[in-house]
């Protein structure tokens, strides 16, 4: 599995490593396929997984990279606060998220103030994994819903 994806990333690499248009730039996606590196996505389902992937690269659902890829219905790559939405700006800036970005900041026992700090949070077993799962919590990944949806119910049938 280790050398399927090495090779996909080396096929992908020129794609994957092209600065972002307007200055949107995201934490930057650096392959490092050993198994300290993948643990982090061990006690994550898959959509928790697939979203802190989509974190990291900043390939996700939101409309800047909605708007980007020229995505039918995405007017335009701003929030509603004005700002581009990227996942850097809903974790780190928005001012609609304040309220709930103190329960993500609890939870990562620290601040994510600046990209570097969400770089290393998302590098960061632990941390990465409450920002993925904070992403989904909040509604911003929204292709991902029902799975989300599905497990708390089993959770409640468990209970």
């Amino acid at each position: 599995m280790q050398r399927d994806w090495s090779n996909r990333w080396e096929l992908n690499k020129a794609a994957a490593t092209a600065p972002p248009r307007r200055g949107n730039s995201e934490p930057a996606d650096k392959p490092d396929f050993t198994s300290e590196t993948l643990r982090k996505h061990n006690t994550l389902r898959k959509h928790e997984s697939s979203t802190l992937t989509q974190v990291r690269t900043g390939k996700i659902g939101l409309k800047a990279f909605l708007f980007q890829c020229r995505v039918p219905g995405v007017a335009s790559p701003n929030y509603t606060c004005g700002a581009y939405e990227t996942a850097a700006h809903i974790i780190l800036y928005c001012p609609h998220l304040t309220t709930q970005r103190r329960g993500l900041n609890e939870d990562i026992g620290g601040h994510l103030r600046t990209r570097r700090d969400l770089e290393v949070a998302t590098a960061t077993d632990g941390p990465a994994q409450s920002v993925a799962r904070w992403m989904i919590w909040i509604g911003k990944v929204r292709e991902f819903q029902l799975a989300e949806n599905l497990l708390r119910v089993q959770l409640k049938e468990g209970e």
